[in-house]
């Protein structure tokens, strides 16, 4: 759409590696332009149209001279990628399993025209579907990164210098002009018991598979012990063409026990572990659950509902010595067994405080020397006696390992 009753215009193509200049006449405000559309324009291609219109200059003291006005518009014309996109399909042949259960993968990859895609390059990736919903990681779509985005090309003008005006006389005026894209009617859319301790977010990462003759491959993966639902997700690039597909196992048992230890304790403490009793089934559960923490074992025992859950607890006073070991145990009549086993690392702390009002006071104190772990601090406050050699023992301590000291003067 032009803003003059006539004009002579430049339409100018850019996108893939093609730069196309062509000219036109416009003889009414509207006109229309047939673009060849090519394979190397995807994923679009930009336009760029200049219009300008000549006519009489309406003041007298410039009657012999040409008046001339110009427009500019463009806009990105967007192509479908559909025949770019692989269709790829992940079949598993045990959707639903148990933990620490062997899967065999499938992955299928097709062209549009559904003819096996041999040679391609397939990412396998199997993962804990709770870690990645947590996040809010979505897998972006791997044919947007292999085809380019179209780069328009910038036009300078030199148009006020080709004008045969003096200095001042000329008054440059712009108007915009709109590109209206119709599509067309056939355009396509765009768009025995084992205590489980193996307990891993990943499952399985192969960068590197490739299909075979008939567009397949074929992959076994051992899952971790965890009870969680695993996605399997197969991304796929043949030459300029890409594609993905996914699919879900869950790794569940009917009578499961899952612990919820603490990322950490500290000797002294007196803690309640808990753990869940869930009863996937459709009988009621006579669940009898033990535990052993440093040694010490204990039971409890509870009824739960078909399709219910409980909440069973166990108090420990946590030692001195090592890692908290635990080990964890589901027994049901006529259920399978379950059962965990994990550590819960043990931070050390130490703190001292002497106070005194005036006088002189001498005191010793152990601190730890294994103070380790993200955030550990030793303050250390110095009194105005003794400032000479506590402040020593300052020095030395700054030298440890991930210490942080702080002295100070009260």
């Amino acid at each position: 759409m032009s803003p003059f009753p006539s004009a002579t215009g430049l339409l100018t193509l850019s996108g893939g590696g093609r730069v196309e200049c062509r000219s036109f006449q416009m003889e009414g405000p509207w006109t229309t332009l047939e673009i060849p559309l090519q394979k190397s324009d995807l994923p679009g291609i930009h336009l760029e149209v200049t219009l300008i219109r000549c006519g009489p200059r309406t003041a007298p003291e410039s009657a012999d001279m040409e008046d001339c006005d110009r427009a500019r518009g463009t806009a990105i014309l967007p192509l479908s990628l559909k025949s770019l996109r692989l269709a790829v399909q992940v079949r598993a042949d045990q959707p639903d399993t148990s933990p620490g259960a062997n899967v065999s993968l499938q992955v299928q990859v097709r062209d549009q025209e559904g003819a096996p895609v041999p040679g391609a390059q397939v990412v396998l990736l199997v993962v804990d579907e709770a870690l990645t919903d947590l996040a809010g990681h979505r897998l972006p779509d791997p044919l947007k990164a292999l085809v380019p985005r179209p780069r328009p090309i910038q036009s300078a003008s030199l148009y006020d210098k080709l004008l045969r005006v003096e200095p001042g006389d000329l008054t440059e005026r712009f108007s915009t002009i709109k590109i209206h894209l119709l599509p067309a009617k056939d355009r396509p859319e765009i768009g025995e018991l084992a205590l489980r301790s193996r307990f891993q977010q990943r499952a399985a990462f192969e960068p590197d598979l490739r299909t075979d003759a008939a567009g397949q491959v074929f992959y076994s993966v051992r899952l971790p012990e965890d009870l969680t639902r695993w996605k399997a997700v197969a991304l796929v690039c043949s030459g300029n063409r890409a594609g993905m597909g996914q699919t879900r196992i869950t790794a569940s048992l009917p009578a499961a026990l899952r612990p919820s230890p603490p990322r950490f304790v500290r000797p002294g403490d007196h803690l309640c572990l808990q753990a869940l009793v869930q009863n996937l089934s459709d009988q009621p559960l006579e669940a009898e659950v033990s535990a052993r923490l440093d040694g010490a074992v204990t039971r409890t025992e509870g009824r739960v509902p078909a399709g219910d859950r409980l909440l069973v607890s166990f108090p420990h006073a946590v030692g001195d010595e090592g890692s908290l070991e635990v080990e964890m145990v589901l027994e049901s009549p006529g259920f399978p067994r379950d059962g965990a086993c994990f550590q819960v690392p043990k931070v050390r702390t130490g703190f001292a405080r002497t106070s005194t009002t005036g006088g002189v006071l001498r005191t010793e104190a152990r601190l730890p020397l294994a103070i380790e772990g993200p955030g550990a601090t030793l303050e250390v406050r110095l009194s105005t006696t003794l400032l000479r050699g506590l402040c020593q023992r300052v020095h030395e301590l700054q030298g440890m390992w991930l210490l942080e000291s702080a002295a100070k003067i009260v």
